[in-house]
């Protein structure tokens, strides 16, 4: 694993870090360290651990050991959540660490106890301790740990490098899903020739060029979803006359799209669906307003302004471009929203298509 800031990052827990807190007097504690899990943790676990971890869950207050529960539940239903066999216990995986500074591999936050952190040289007062790229936090300041707020980033300046969103933002989270959704009403304009040219700066000269942010998207995604995963891609029909004065018709634009998908799986060798709807909607109902971004991880973005500043190298301005966290942390949410996007009114006019790979 890249030791680059993530938002989406493996977490392990000492047993000892939920024993260290049994009473309802402590869910504060316990509050924070599940918040930290449902905004940028996957759970991972040896076997000794995940026995000892439930173990300690038990005995905790009601109020402290439902959080828990409710969290366990819900990472399960995203898939973040790991029993490794490979995966040492937290005591011998931070003995590893400090032998050969690589357990990053492994996981990027450690939760221990009050023992644990003490044989590290970390207490109250520090908090945390980091060692290569992975944080040993204890309990009650896992909200400190650098990783923690790494994860936090939501903003991306003008000239940004697009490769580091990718692996800052969409690796992390398309490894973990089975669905990836992608909403904007201009998603196909540049693909489909309607987009007008903007003026980009390469290598110090300005050049006239069109955004290929879709496909661009679909090569990162397609790069790491798991096999049989799907990606959607949701747009409104471009009425405007394309750039060379032709008119747009269905079947050309079935060829463009399917063409350009297809070459930005090429090299895809495990099954992957990739759906494709476009909407002419002549109900403002119908239309769609926002910019999604949205996987069933767990993760759900408004976006800010437009995908087409990911249609380069690095980040068009002049504004930022924003990935606003929806508040996504249970599966039916983000199929609420999808399919209030995503399902129309058949009746109204529309483009839908699909391309397999694998």
């Amino acid at each position: 694993m890249s030791t680059a800031p993530r938002m989406l990052f493996p977490v392990t827990v000492d047993p000892e870090a939920i024993r260290d807190h049994p009473t309802d007097q402590d869910r504060l504690v316990h509050r924070e360290i599940v918040a930290t899990l449902q905004a940028c943790g996957v759970l991972r676990m040896s076997e000794a651990d995940r026995v000892d971890l439930f173990d300690a869950i038990s005995g905790l207050g009601d109020l402290s050991k439902n959080l828990w529960r409710q969290l366990l539940y819900a990472l399960n239903d995203l898939n973040r959540l790991d029993q490794d066999p490979r995966m040492s216990p937290v005591r011998e995986l931070l003995t590893q660490l400090r032998a050969t500074s690589g357990s990053s591999h492994a996981v990027r936050l450690v939760v221990v106890g009050r023992e644990t952190a003490a044989m590290h040289g970390i207490d109250d007062s520090t908090g945390f301790q980091t060692v290569d790229a992975t944080d040993i936090a204890l309990a009650a300041s896992v909200d400190r740990a650098p990783s923690v707020i790494d994860a936090q980033s939501s903003n991306f300046a003008p000239g940004t490098s697009r490769e580091s969103i990718a692996e800052y933002v969409l690796h992390p989270l398309a490894a973990r899903s089975r669905s990836v959704t992608v909403i904007d009403p201009h998603l196909f304009d540049h693909l489909l020739g309607t987009a007008r040219l903007r003026s980009v700066n390469v290598g110090g000269r300005w050049t006239q060029r069109v955004g290929d942010h879709v496909e661009w998207l679909v090569s990162e995604l397609g790069a790491v979803l798991p096999a049989g995963a799907t990606i959607n891609l949701v747009g409104d029909y471009p009425t405007e006359r394309r750039r060379d004065g032709s008119m747009l018709t269905k079947d050309l634009a079935r060829s463009d799209i399917t063409t350009a998908l297809e070459k930005s799986l090429a090299g895809r060798n495990s099954p992957l669906e990739v759906m494709y709807t476009l909407v002419q909607g002549p109900k403002q109902g119908v239309r769609i307003s926002n910019r999604y971004l949205v996987f069933d991880c767990g993760f759900g973005f408004l976006v800010d302004h437009d995908f087409y500043r990911l249609g380069f190298e690095t980040v068009d301005g002049p504004e930022d471009f924003l990935l606003s966290r929806l508040g996504l942390d249970h599966p039916q949410r983000i199929r609420d929203l999808v399919s209030g996007y995503a399902n129309y009114d058949p009746a109204t006019a529309r483009l839908e298509g699909k391309v397999l790979v694998g």
